[in-house]
């Protein structure tokens, strides 16, 4: 479970970085957005349209691609949530909790050593 953590964490360092490289492009442009994750990229959405008319071909098509790959990392990181809340096989979940044989064998361990 450490490495999927581990590895959805490293997906959201590299959105992040995404995101930090597309408001720093823009901004050389005078364009600036909400603070925040969410609310940046809706408003880049919504201003869409805007933002081909002022700004460079080249640019636009550097945006939109940037927009593509966040998306991936998005869906990539709701995937990876979804696998890890996804509910335990028996087994794993034994292992996670202890068994009751388990338990009762350590218990039992622990009883007999107290005894002497």
């Amino acid at each position: 479970m450490l490495s999927l953590h581990r590895m959805r964490s490293l997906l959201v360092k590299f959105r992040t970085m995404q995101i930090n490289q597309l408001r720093g492009l823009l901004y050389e442009f005078g364009v600036t957005f909400r603070a925040g994750r969410v609310a940046g990229l809706d408003e880049i959405r919504e201003r869409m349209a805007e933002l081909e008319d002022t700004l460079p071909r080249s640019i636009v098509l550097n945006l939109l691609e940037q927009l593509r790959r966040i998306n991936l990392f998005e869906e990539d990181i709701n995937r990876m949530r979804s696998t890890n809340d996804a509910p335990q096989s028996k087994v794993a979940e034994r292992v996670r909790c202890g068994s009751d044989a388990g338990q009762r064998r350590s218990a039992g361990i622990f009883q007999g050593s107290n005894a002497s």
